[in-house]
């Protein structure tokens, strides 16, 4: 499994490219849950993208690692 931490840190402190790169690798899923009701809710998946960006930036490792 692919060690998400150093590219969320960089994120974390305005790194654009690090921000693209999570995207990228998790637009398969983010894909996957606006599809759920058999065809791809552009709607859904632009609000689990802003969540997820949210989610970075906001992400503590030490609360759920430490």
């Amino acid at each position: 499994m692919k060690n998400f931490l150093p590219l969320i840190e960089q994120a974390k402190k305005g790194d654009e490219q690090a921000m693209e790169l999570l995207l990228k690798d998790f637009k398969p899923l983010l894909i996957k849950e606006a599809s759920r009701q058999g065809y791809l809710d552009e709607d859904c998946f632009q609000n689990l993208t802003e969540t997820f960006i949210k989610i970075v930036r906001n992400f503590d490792p030490e609360k759920y690692l430490g």
